[in-house]
Order: C-alpha cells, then sequence, then structure tokens
C-alpha cells in the first residue's frame, strides 16, 4: 500500500515521481514508511475540498513559482522547520509572512503519535501566506498540524495535482556566500553533505521539542520518534532532561493549557475549538483540557448549589450548567447534586409532549 488515502492525481505521476524530482533537485525530503504512516499526498487529500483549491488557486502566476523556488533553498539541508524558524526564514529572505488559523479536516501527523491515520474533522492547522509584494503570493499550511513545515508541504500544490513542477537546482541558502565567492562545486558540495548530518545536539533538540508538545511521553518514547523523525538510528539522548525533572515542565505546560483553554471557554467556545486554539497559541501539540484538579476538588459542591440556582429560576439542566460553569470559570464539572434538576427535567419534557 502506498498511501492511506486514494490518490487525486491525473497526470499520470506518482506521489514517489513527485519525491524522486524533488531529491533530484536537492529538496531533502521525509522519510515515510510505507504501508504503516500517511504519506504527504495522503496528508494533502484529507484536507476539505476548499483549502485544498485555496492553496492550488495561490499558485497563479510565474512569480508564484519564483517564491516556492526561493523558498525550497531552506530544505536543502533538511527536512523540516518549526513554523517559527519557516516564518524567520522567509522574512529573512524579504518576504512578507501572514499567519492563520484554517478549520478543515486533516490527518495528524503519524510521527506524532497518530498511528492509526485518523482524519480529525472540523479542526484548525496553520496556515501561512508568503508574499513578495510584487504580485507574488503562495499559501503553505502545515497539512499534518504537527506545528512545523517539512519540504513537502512547501510543494503541497505539486503533491495534489499542480503540473508546473520545473525546479532548478535548489541553491541552498546558507550556500550563498560561498558560491557567490568563487568556492569550487566539489567544495560546496561537501559543504552541504556536512550541514545536512544530524548532530547529537540536533538529535537533543529533537527529543526535547517531542517532550514539551506531549505530556504524555517519556524520554525514551520521545528519543524513538526523534529517530523516526530525523531518520537517524546511532543516537541515544545525553542532554540535561530527566524524567523526573521534566515532569515539572510537562506539568506547567498543562497549567498554561488549561489557563488559556478556559479563556476561549469563556468566550463560549466549544471545547474542540479552544483546544486547538490552545495548543496554536502556546506552540504545543497534542494536549487535551484536563481542568484544574485543585479547583475542581474544592468547587464540587459550590458548583451543584451554582446549578440548583439557575434551575430555581426556571433554566434547564443544560443551561444551568453553562452558565454555571462560565459565572464559576470552572469547564471540567458535570453535575452531581440532587435528582431534583433532573426529575424536573424530565416533567418539562413531558409537559411539552403533552
Amino acid at each position: 500500500m502506498a498511501s492511506v488515502l486514494p490518490s487525486s492525481r491525473t497526470d499520470g505521476q506518482s506521489y514517489e515521481d513527485i519525491i524522486a524530482k524533488l531529491n533530484q533537485s536537492g529538496v531533502k525530503t521525509t522519510n515515510i514508511r510505507k504501508g504503516q504512516e500517511a504519506d504527504f499526498e495522503d496528508y494533502g487529500n484529507a484536507l476539505s475540498p476548499e483549502v485544498k483549491h485555496q492553496i492550488m488557486d495561490s499558485f497563479d502566476n510565474e512569480r508564484d513559482y519564483a517564491i516556492q523556488n526561493k523558498l525550497a533553498g531552506f530544505f536543502s539541508g533538511r527536512n523540516v522547520l518549526t513554523h517559527s524558524e519557516f516564518s524567520n526564514a522567509c522574512k529573512q529572505a524579504g518576504f512578507t509572512v501572514t499567519p492563520t488559523a484554517i478549520k478543515t479536516n486533516y490527518i495528524a501527523d503519524y510521527k506524532g503519535g497518530n498511528f492509526s491515520n485518523d482524519i480529525k474533522e472540523n479542526s484548525y492547522i496553520s496556515g501561512f501566506t508568503i508574499s513578495d509584494g510584487m504580485g507574488g503570493e503562495i499559501l503553505i499550511v502545515d497539512a499534518n498540524g504537527n506545528g512545523s513545515i517539512e519540504s513537502e508541504e512547501l510543494f503541497m500544490n505539486q503533491l495534489l495535482g499542480d503540473l508546473n513542477l520545473e525546479l532548478s537546482q535548489v541553491q541552498p541558502e546558507h550556500l550563498k556566500s560561498a558560491i557567490a565567492s568563487g568556492t569550487s562545486p566539489q567544495a560546496v558540495k561537501a559543504a552541504a553533505e556536512e550541514e545536512a548530518k544530524v548532530s547529537q545536539e540536533d538529535f537533543n533538540k529533537k527529543v526535547e521539542e517531542y517532550l514539551r508538545g506531549n505530556s504524555n511521553l517519556t524520554i525514551k518514547d520521545a528519543e524513538r520518534r526523534a529517530k523516526i523523525n530525523l531518520n537517524e538510528t546511532s543516537y541515544s539522548y545525553t542532554g540535561s532532561k530527566t524524567d523526573e525533572a521534566d515532569e515539572n515542565e510537562i506539568n506547567e505546560n498543562q497549567t498554561k493549557f488549561n489557563n488559556k483553554v478556559e479563556e476561549y471557554l469563556k468566550d463560549k467556545k466549544d471545547i474542540s475549538y479552544a483546544q486547538e486554539k490552545a495548543n496554536s497559541y502556546l506552540g504545543l501539540s497534542g494536549l487535551e483540557y484536563t481542568g484544574n484538579e485543585t479547583t475542581a476538588k474544592a468547587s464540587q459542591d459550590e458548583y451543584n448549589s451554582k446549578v440548583d440556582e439557575f434551575m430555581a429560576n426556571n433554566a434547564n439542566l443544560d443551561n444551568a450548567q453553562t452558565k454555571a460553569k462560565q459565572e464559576l470559570n470552572i469547564f471540567n464539572l458535570n453535575y452531581t447534586g440532587t435528582k431534583q434538576a433532573q426529575e424536573k427535567e424530565l416533567k418539562e419534557k413531558e409537559l411539552i409532549i403533552v
């Protein structure tokens, strides 16, 4: 099985054909385990039709492809950049970057833990509109929602069926000064190969990135994912983090995340939207709202009383709970009071039926 979802291409080219062309042009792509994990054609095809059209339609003139070719230089020695790295690199190259949250369906990153390749519906991913100020403007999206831009996502328009893939040999951004100064092609190639090697420091940073982004990972779990992501199996983590020390950071991230979710919930946002926005805002991924446990234990009776109070003023149980959560700023509790509220609601329903 080459892909999880059927290909949408109609030009006779396969996913492998496109990846081969990118590699031949000097773009480093992601190691995908065929038959197990979704590839980037899958990630693209899982997106909502309107989002796919937005990506494709953003490439409508020669300046758009010139921007894409320029940005390809970021991926000559590496296949992934974080959102901030990608955005900063675009700005340093002279482009205007406009980030946006995009509501769509998508397959969350296999390497981030979505081993079933399930599709999330009506969720949010990040997108970046890159403009040159002279009529060129393209949309690049984080199609698998992992907080990074992989090289394949820069060329998602081609993976979705765009025929205009005519890349010249990619000129790595970090080697431009060497090329301009007359360095030999052999020396440039050697420098590029050296730059592409994964160092112990790179490996440690990738492990710590996974630990920051997922509160349930141990260091061993993060090591395994880093080895898959970097296609480098010879390293073990040698940084300063330990599972015990990292637990404090994980708990701190969870607390910040819960607080941010509750801010969005105050504005009457639903929990799924609030979680997506909080993860994006804090630069985390995969966290789910757990509420403030201490507050919850101390406030159950207060919450029940507040629900009863709203019920006494003729609110039904659902409305009473919603109002109580908003007034008390508590969102992880459910009503555990007497049966009166449930009985009252049942009677109201019976009256409506009669």
